[in-house]
C-alpha cells in the first residue's frame, strides 16, 4: 500500500479504503435505504387513508348536492306553477279592470260632453253679454271722447287766445320799452322770440351722418381727409377719439408743446362738423370763479360778463349747434380754483347742471324798481301818442309828476335814472340769476407743462380725459398712408347738436362681461392700487361710455377684440398714464415689490392685452416712461 501524503483524504474517492470498511459503509447505506423505504410506506399509507376519507366526503357532498338539486327543481316547478296561477288571475283582473275603466270612461265622456255643451251655452251667453257691454262701453267712450275733444278744442282755443293776448301784451310791453329806449332792437327780438340763430348756411348742403358712404364708421376718415384738403393734419385715431369724447360730454384736456395743434383741433373739428368753437385764453391771475364767469355789481345793479359766460349765453340761444368752449393754456392758473364749480356740475347727468350767478332776490329788486319807473312814466303821460323818452325832458308836467312820485334828488335826473335802469334791464335780459349749462356745450382745455404752469391735481385728472399731442412732423407719413390716393371731400359732415345728447353714464355692473371694464378693474386691483393710484366707479363708467361711442367708429375692418384693444389703448393714455407720478424705489402697498417692479409687471400685462391692437401707442408710452424713470433715479413723472 502506498503511504498517505499529508492532507490527502482517504475513502472511496481514491478507491484505497480497506474492504471491511467498504462493507460497513455499504451495510450502513442499505440500512438507511430500508429505513427510508419504511418511512415512504408509512407516508403512502397515511396518504391512502386521507384519500379514502376525501373520497367518502366527496360522495357525501355529491349526495347532498343531488338532494339540493332535487329540492331546487321542485321549488322551481312550484314557482312556475304559482306564476301561471298569478298570470291567469292577473289576466282575469285586467279584463275586469278594463271593463270597469271602459264604463267609467263612457260615463266621464258623457259628463264631459254635457259640461262642454253647458260651457258653450254659457260662453255664447257671456259673449253676447260682453258684446252688448262693449257696444255700450264703446258708445259711452265715444261720447266721452267727443266731449273731451270738444273740451280740448275749447281749451286750445282758449290757450290760443291767451297766447295771443300774452304775445300781444309782451309785444306791447316790448314796444313800449323799445320806444322808451330801455332795450335795444336785438333785445326786443329776444323778448319776442324773434332771435334768429346765426347758424352758418354754408353747411346746409353738407352731408349728414346718414349720408356718409360706408356709414358712421367712416366719419373719422371723412373728417381727416376733409381737413387734409385744408392742410390740417391729424391721425385718424385722434379725430375718432375726440369725436367720441364730445359724445360722452366729459371734460377733455389737450396736452402738448406749443404748436402741436391742440387749439387747432378744437377749431378745425367744430368747423368740419358745422359747429362753433369759442377759444377763451386763461390768465395766470385767475383765482376764483368770478374770473371765469364774471360777477354782479351791486352799485350798478348789473352783471359784468366775461367771454366765457358770453359763450355759454350764445350757446343757449343757438341750440341747433354744438358749442365747444376751449380754455386755452388753462393751467397757467390753478384749474381747481376757478373751474371747480364746473368740475362738480359736470358730474350731474340726469338733469342739466345749473350755475348760480347772483342772488335771486337781486333780480326781484331790479324787476320791482324797473316796473315802478315804467309805470310812473306811463302814468305821467310819457306814453301819450306813443312818444318816446325824448319827450320827457321837454315836458315840465311829466317831470313834475315823476319827481313827485319817484322823489328824485336834485343831483339825479330822469335820464340818469333811465341810464342806470337801462343797464339793469340789459343785465336781466342777458344774464339770469341762475344759468343752466346748455346741453349743447362741451368743455375742452389745453395745457402745456413747463416752469410757468401748474400740474393737474388728482381731482382734475379724475374727471378729465387727457389727449397727449406730438409734433405733426412725427405722424405726417402716417396720416398720408391713412388718407390714401382717393379724392378728398370738399365738405365736412353736418352734425347738429341733437347728435350730442347729454346722457347718463352706463350703470356699473361688478360682474360685467365688458372686456374693457374687466381689464380696468383687474389692473386697479393688481397694479394701480398697490402703486398708490386710486381709481373709482367714475372711471369705470366713463370708460364704458367711451367704449360705447368709440367702438362704432372703429368697426370698419376691426373685430370686437381689436376694438376693445384700441379702446383700452386710448384709456391707458387718457386716464391712467397721466397719474403716474411717484418714486419707483419705494415699496408698494403690498410690501413684497417696489413700485418700479409693479410698473414693469403692469407693462407686461398691457403688452399682452394689446396684442390685437393694430398700433401699440400705450405700450410704447409706458415703455418710454419706464426708461425715463430709470434715467431719473427711479422717479416716475408722466409730464416730464
Amino acid at each position: 500500500m502506498n503511504e498517505r501524503k499529508p492532507g490527502h483524504k482517504s475513502g472511496a474517492a481514491t478507491g484505497t479504503l480497506p474492504p471491511e470498511q467498504r462493507r460497513q459503509d455499504l451495510q450502513k447505506r442499505i440500512t438507511d435505504l430500508e429505513n427510508h423505504e419504511k418511512e415512504l410506506k408509512a407516508s403512502v399509507a397515511v396518504i391512502a387513508t386521507d384519500a379514502a376519507a376525501k373520497r367518502k366526503e366527496l360522495k357525501e357532498i355529491e349526495a347532498d348536492a343531488q338532494a339540493k338539486r332535487r329540492e331546487h327543481e321542485n321549488a322551481l316547478a312550484q314557482i312556475k306553477a304559482d306564476i301561471e296561477a298569478e298570470r291567469a288571475s292577473a289576466s282575469l283582473i285586467r279584463e275586469q279592470e278594463t271593463e270597469r275603466h271602459r264604463l267609467e270612461l263612457a260615463t266621464m265622456r258623457t259628463s264631459h260632453d254635457n259640461a262642454l255643451q253647458q260651457a258653450e251655452t254659457q260662453f255664447e251667453a257671456e259673449r253676447a253679454l260682453a258684446s252688448l257691454i262693449r257696444k255700450q262701453e264703446t258708445e259711452r267712450l265715444r261720447h266721452e271722447l267727443a266731449e273731451i275733444r270738444t273740451s280740448h278744442d275749447e281749451s286750445l282755443r282758449g290757450l290760443a287766445n291767451q297766447s295771443k293776448q300774452l304775445t300781444d301784451s309782451v309785444r306791447n310791453q316790448a314796444d313800449r320799452l323799445f320806444e322808451l329806449h330801455f332795450i335795444t332792437k336785438e333785445q326786443r327780438a329776444t323778448l319776442l322770440g324773434l332771435h334768429q340763430s346765426d347758424a352758418a348756411t354754408q353747411t346746409s348742403d353738407w352731408p349728414t351722418l346718414t349720408d356718409l358712404h360706408g356709414g358712421y364708421p367712416q366719419l373719422a376718415s371723412h373728417l381727416q381727409r376733409y381737413l387734409y384738403r385744408k392742410q390740417i393734419i391729424y391721425p385718424r385715431a385722434v379725430l375718432a377719439t375726440f369725436h367720441a369724447l364730445m359724445l360722452t360730454s366729459d371734460f377733455v384736456i389737450l396736452s402738448g408743446l406749443s404748436g402741436s395743434g391742440k387749439t387747432m383741433l378744437v377749431k378745425s373739428y367744430a368747423q368740419a362738423t358745422g359747429n362753433v368753437a369759442h377759444i377763451i385764453p386763461v390768465k395766470p391771475n385767475w383765482t376764483s370763479a368770478e374770473d371765469l364767469i364774471g360777477y354782479y355789481n351791486p352799485l350798478q345793479c348789473s352783471y359784468l360778463t366775461t367771454p366765457f359766460l358770453d359763450a355759454l349765453l350764445t350757446a343757449q340761444q343757438d341750440p341747433q349747434r354744438l358749442h365747444i368752449i376751449c380754455l386755452d393754456e388753462m393751467n397757467l392758473a390753478r384749474i381747481e380754483y376757478y373751474f371747480a364749480d364746473f368740475l362738480s356740475a359736470l358730474e350731474e347727468r340726469d338733469e342739466p347742471p345749473t350755475i348760480a350767478l347772483y342772488a335771486d332776490e337781486e333780480a326781484g329788486h331790479v324787476h320791482a324798481e324797473f316796473k315802478l319807473l315804467v309805470d310812473s312814466l306811463m302814468d305821467a303821460g310819457a306814453d301819450t301818442e306813443r312818444q318816446g323818452l325824448d319827450a320827457v325832458p321837454k315836458n315840465r308836467e311829466i317831470l313834475a309828476t315823476l319827481k313827485d312820485r319817484l322823489g328824485f334828488d336834485d343831483g339825479e335826473s330822469v335820464l340818469n335814472t333811465h341810464a342806470r335802469l337801462r343797464r339793469m334791464v340789459a343785465g336781466l335780459l342777458k344774464v339770469p340769476s341762475r344759468l343752466p349749462i346748455p346741453t349743447n356745450v362741451r368743455f375742452v382745455g389745453t395745457v402745456n407743462m413747463d416752469a410757468t404752469t401748474h400740474y393737474l391735481s388728482p381731482k382734475v385728472l379724475d374727471r378729465a380725459h387727457v389727449i397727449q399731442f406730438q409734433s405733426p412732423l412725427s405722424y405726417w407719413q402716417r396720416v398720408i398712408k391713412e388718407i390714401g390716393d382717393g379724392p378728398l371731400p370738399e365738405t365736412g359732415v353736418c352734425i347738429p347738436a341733437t347728435e350730442f345728447p347729454r346722457e347718463p353714464y352706463p350703470p356699473f355692473a361688478p360682474h360685467t362681461t365688458d372686456a374693457v371694464s374687466q381689464a380696468l378693474m383687474q389692473w386697479a386691483d393688481r397694479y394701480l392700487e398697490p402703486m398708490g393710484i386710486e381709481i373709482g366707479l367714475r372711471l369705470i363708467r366713463q370708460a364704458a361710455a367711451f367704449r360705447q361711442h368709440l367702438g362704432p367708429l372703429l368697426e370698419a375692418g376691426n373685430s370686437n377684440e381689436a376694438c376693445d384693444a384700441l379702446v383700452l389703448n386710448q384709456l391707458i393714455k387718457q386716464k391712467l398714464l397721466p397719474r403716474f407720478s411717484f418714486d419707483g424705489k419705494q415699496p408698494s402697498r403690498r410690501g413684497d415689490l417696489t413700485v418700479a417692479a409693479l410698473v414693469s409687471r403692469f407693462q407686461e400685462d398691457v403688452a399682452e392685452r394689446l396684442k390685437a391692437a393694430p398700433a401699440g401707442d400705450a405700450k410704447d408710452e409706458l415703455r418710454g416712461l419706464i426708461k425715463r424713470a430709470e434715467a431719473n433715479d427711479g422717479i416716475f413723472n408722466y409730464w416730464s
